[in-house]
Formats: structure tokens, sequence, C-alpha cells
């Protein structure tokens, strides 16, 4: 029995490529923000919306992961 060929359509590439870019961006300002104050700040004097980005992006990063996971789970069993 032969597969059926997988259609990509383009509103599924601008989905998968808008998550990826999201997910890109969020983990690239969460090793920045963790990366900047590594050395010179304590958990204790880092400013709270400081902490609340970094969470955010952290947030993002995860979240983006699975989607990318789903989105292509999904294309393959569907």
């Amino acid at each position: 029995m032969a597969a059926k060929p997988i259609v990509i359509t383009s509103h599924f590439k601008l989905v998968f490529l808008t998550v990826v870019v999201l997910t890109v961006i969020s983990g690239a300002v969460s090793i920045y923000i963790m990366c900047s104050n590594s050395s010179r700040l304590t958990m204790a004097e880092i400013p709270e919306i400081q902490k609340r980005v970094f969470e955010l992006a952290v947030f993002g990063w995860q979240s983006g992961f699975g989607a990318i996971l789903g989105l292509i789970g999904g294309k393959l069993l569907g």
C-alpha cells in the first residue's frame, strides 16, 4: 500500500514559519536576559519587570517548540 503524499498548503507554511520565528525570538530573548545578568546581579537585585519578561520568553519558546511538534505531527497524521 502506497503512502499518500503530504500536501503542504501556503496557509500551513505561513503558520509554521510564524511559530518558528516567534519561538526563535523568544529563545534568543531568554538567553540574552539570562547571560546579561549572570555575573552582575543577584536574584534579589534583578528588577521585577525583567523577571517577568524572562518568564514570558521562556514560556514562549517552550510553547513554540510544542506547537512546532504539534504542527508537524498533525500534518503527518492528518
